[in-house]
């Protein structure tokens, strides 16, 4: 977190979870913050997974709670992310984005005497709702999604990971947890997504194995290590510092 006061988005509040005997979250506290650019680090098995798991839904943990900031929007990519494999790939890819649709339409069939048309049109344009099939169709591009109009279960893996990578983003969420979102592509694409990254408004939670990557995004790094978490302020290289001057 800044030296400034900061929104909370996310707030884990000592977190436990336990596999049989197995202890992976200990009374595990951490807070996202507005303009957090964090990077969970830790070992394999260290308890990443189950942690973003939570935090998405996606898992109960055994005692804790997680608190977020009213009308939080998230954008997740897991490692392993299941498209429905009845829907062409722009149909998966604007299900991302469904909250903005759903308003878009929601404004366009409001009669004329409501009032509520102001404050709707405020949420599209705050998202940036109008330019949505813009961002979309310059996201596929630049991620080499495939054609349109393919059906997702005829799609590789690496293809399919192209889609969720840009499923998770085109809505710009307020707060985007991205699990090794370098998987599958090529060094053009990587750069590519650097780069959307570094400007991007909203707070970063990222996972994976790319120290370079890491060093280049992140502002903050979080250690996940005996089931607590560890932050450190700075990107990837500090953390590799302050862990050599602590053991000196």
């Amino acid at each position: 977190m800044s030296e400034q006061q900061s929104t909370a988005l996310l707030s884990a509040q000592e977190l436990e979870v336990a596999y049989n005997t197995q202890v992976v979250l200990n009374k595990a506290s951490m807070t996202i913050c507005e303009g957090d650019r964090l990077g969970l680090v830790g070992r394999n098995g260290s308890g990443k997974s189950s942690f973003i798991r939570i935090i998405t839904g996606e898992q109960k943990q055994d005692a804790g709670n997680v608190v977020t900031r009213r009308g939080l929007q998230t954008g997740y990519l897991p490692q392993e992310f299941k498209l429905n494999p009845d829907h062409n790939v722009l149909d998966s890819i604007r299900s991302g984005a469904q909250h903005i649709l759903d308003l878009i339409e929601e404004f366009e069939n409001l009669p004329a005497t409501s009032n509520k048309a102001d404050t709707i049109e405020e949420q599209i344009n705050a998202a940036d709702g109008w330019n949505l099939d813009q961002r979309i169709e310059s996201t596929m591009t630049h991620l080499q999604v495939p054609d349109a109009d393919r059906m997702v279960g005829e799609l590789s893996g690496g293809e399919h990971r192209r889609v969720a990578l840009c499923r998770a983003i085109i809505a710009q969420p307020d707060l985007l947890i991205l699990d090794e979102p370098t998987n599958h592509l090529d060094n053009e694409s990587i750069q590519w997504v650097e780069q959307f990254l570094k400007t991007y408004k909203g707070a970063l939670l990222l996972v994976t194995h790319d120290r370079y990557f890491l060093d280049r995004i992140t502002n903050r790094i979080v250690e996940l290590a005996n089931g607590i978490f560890y932050p450190y302020r700075g990107n990837y290289t500090c953390l590799l510092y302050t862990s050599d001057a602590a053991d000196d």
